[in-house]
């Protein structure tokens, strides 16, 4: 396009006036097309924002390559005297030798979490194979139900599932180690579920292995559903291992304390040490004998 521009200087007193023009040149075309991509600019640094909710347990992967055998650990604590024992037998079955003749419906509530690792979870089928054995498991004494439980509860045999010792204890040893959450109100509101069909004026006993504090994800509340079970005549013993230089030692046994039956003193019974529940087998044939 071109443009013209017209300027008229005039010097006074002379009478002249000069007389100019100027042209000018502006040069428009349509846009050209869309250049390349630059290069990203550097990271910015980190903001400072409120960290969103956990999401949902992904699916579990593929097992990994075995690792190589770690050293041996350092002794662990002793186990629990004769007397002790004794003791935990008794107020489980509370009845000693009569066992064998008097009602019993018994239900196993395992933890199988991530804190309890493989190992231990076979030292607790080993101590559940043991009660089994000595509790004479059949329909005209006492039955007895599994719950196995970590970020899901899955119920290994129900009160009326299996009629002899042999059978609940090959579900025992098919039981599977599940390894993730802690979800202990879910189990002991599975269980409640299960001594529906308990029989009438027969005692229910909930026998509770953990060892560690319920997981907060789980829906449902440990106060509500352990005050159910007890409005529901069911006696809760818990065997809790901890060691007493865990940092969480106290709450842990706060909780523990509030899910077992009163007095505490009868039902609750702490050990150190998963190795504990596998040594009572020497001792609990020997006391129902």
């Amino acid at each position: 396009m071109l443009k013209v521009e017209h300027v008229i200087e005039y010097f006074p007193g002379s009478g002249v006036e000069l007389h100019s023009a100027t042209l000018k040149f502006e040069i428009t075309s349509n846009s050209g097309e869309k250049g390349n991509r630059g290069l990203y600019g550097p990271k910015g640094s980190i903001g400072v924002g409120i960290p969103g909710p956990k999401g949902d347990y992904g699916d579990k992967g593929d097992p990994g390559s075995k690792g190589a055998k770690g050293e041996m650990g350092d002794p662990g604590p002793p186990g629990p005297k004769r007397e002790e024992v004794i003791r935990l037998i008794n107020e489980i079955c509370g009845c000693g030798i009569r066992c064998r003749v008097t009602p019993l419906e018994l239900i196993f509530v395992i933890d199988s979490s991530e804190s309890v690792g493989p190992e231990n979870f076979n030292s607790t089928k080993t101590f559940m194979k043991t009660v089994i054995d000595e509790v004479s498991a059949n329909h005209a004494t006492t039955r007895i139900g599994i719950i196995n439980f970590s970020h899901k509860v899955e119920l290994v045999s129900s009160l009326e599932t299996y009629t002899t010792k042999e059978s609940l204890k090959s579900a025992v040893d098919k039981m599977l180690y599940l390894g993730e959450g802690t979800y202990t109100a879910s189990a002991i509101k599975k269980a409640i579920s299960l001594f529906q069909a308990a029989r009438p004026a027969v005692r229910k006993v909930a026998l509770v292995v953990t060892d560690g504090q319920a997981d907060n994800r789980d829906k449902v509340h440990l106060d509500m559903v352990v005050r159910e079970a007890h409005t529901a005549n069911i006696e809760i013993f818990v065997i809790g291992i901890v060691q007493k230089t865990d940092p969480h030692y106290h709450s842990f046994l706060k909780e523990m304390h509030l899910i077992a039956t009163d007095p505490d003193e009868e039902h609750f019974y702490q050990i150190e040490d998963f190795k504990t529940l596998s040594g009572k087998r020497n001792y609990v044939g020997e006391y129902l004998k």
